[in-house]
């Protein structure tokens, strides 16, 4: 069995590798913080977060170390994310057991929205066809996110994951509210808006819709900008690739040359998703030539 994480033991390990004293640390109550260190005593939540500040330590660096600093809904987008292009490996369901397990027995409008949202994902998956939450709960996720005034990862998450299974209508005007949200946003959220970015896209596209290249080209184009890497680069590059004007022919002679670097790469799901959407949308595409 694994050891149990302590709070205080890490606290003071950070402290110490980075020689910050713990006067530095605590100005007002040094002692305290030293008592909490070696598990003598408690601190609050407040003077917590206060020494985090002063020492430069994040949540991420607690969420590494164990998973009860880690918000259940966080840890299930960030896991279902990772595995975005394998719907059936073994990762995401247990991502949605642990994120049950940990909710279990709790009450809350996001319990159950998401609740609602695992739920329709799953009949998806058994069906392999595409499966839209009822109108009421798709109305209510829309007030979710247009009543928030200023988005965090909660909000662009939760549309995340109830993308694929919200009408275009609504997914669209809760994408021009994330692209509002946006503009006004902390850095940090940057992440997220692409992890919506880049659903909606496929979504619309996947849906032949005729507005999705004027709704998520520009905001493809500034994401392309900002140096993503790995699989975020990699599908910013195939939607650039699919959008670019140009002939049919040209269009799948560069999105062939695209899925062979792929198949290098070793990225076997994420090539059959791209070269499925690709046979489907490429001629549809406003700005392909015949």
């Amino acid at each position: 069995m694994a050891e149990q994480f302590n709070l205080g033991r890490f606290m003071k390990s950070y402290r110490e590798q980075r020689h910050i004293s713990l006067r530095a640390a605590s100005p007002d109550a040094a002692s305290t913080l030293s008592r909490f260190e070696n598990g003598k005593t408690r601190i609050s939540g407040d003077r917590l977060r206060s020494v985090m500040q002063r020492e430069g330590v994040r949540y991420w660096d607690l969420q590494q170390h164990a998973i009860e600093y880690l918000s259940p809904f966080k840890q299930l987008i960030d896991r279902l994310y990772i595995t975005r292009f394998d719907q059936q490996s073994g990762a995401a369901p247990e991502a949605v057991r642990l994120y049950k397990a940990r909710t279990h027995g709790a009450s809350s409008e996001l319990v159950d929205v998401v609740a609602a949202i695992l739920s329709t994902r799953q009949e998806a998956l058994q069906t392999d066809q595409e499966q839209l939450l009822m109108p009421a709960e798709q109305e209510r996720i829309q007030n979710i996110l247009f009543r928030a005034r200023d988005w965090i990862i909660f909000d662009y998450g939760l549309l995340w994951l109830a993308a694929p299974h919200l009408d275009s209508p609504t997914l669209k005007r809760s994408f021009k509210r994330a692209v509002i949200q946006q503009s006004d946003a902390m850095p940090a959220y940057n992440d997220y808006f692409v992890r919506v970015l880049q659903r909606v896209f496929l979504i619309l596209l996947s849906r032949r819709d005729e507005e999705a290249v004027e709704l998520c080209g520009p905001q493809l184009k500034k994401a392309a900008l900002n140096g993503y890497d790995g699989e975020d680069s990699l599908t910013i590059q195939f939607l650039d690739l699919v959008i670019q004007p140009s002939s049919v022919a040209d269009k799948r002679q560069n999105v062939s040359q695209f899925l062979d670097k792929l198949k290098l790469l070793e990225l076997d799901h994420m090539r059959a998703y791209f070269a499925d959407l690709a046979t489907k949308v490429i001629r549809d595409v406003p700005g392909t030539e015949a």
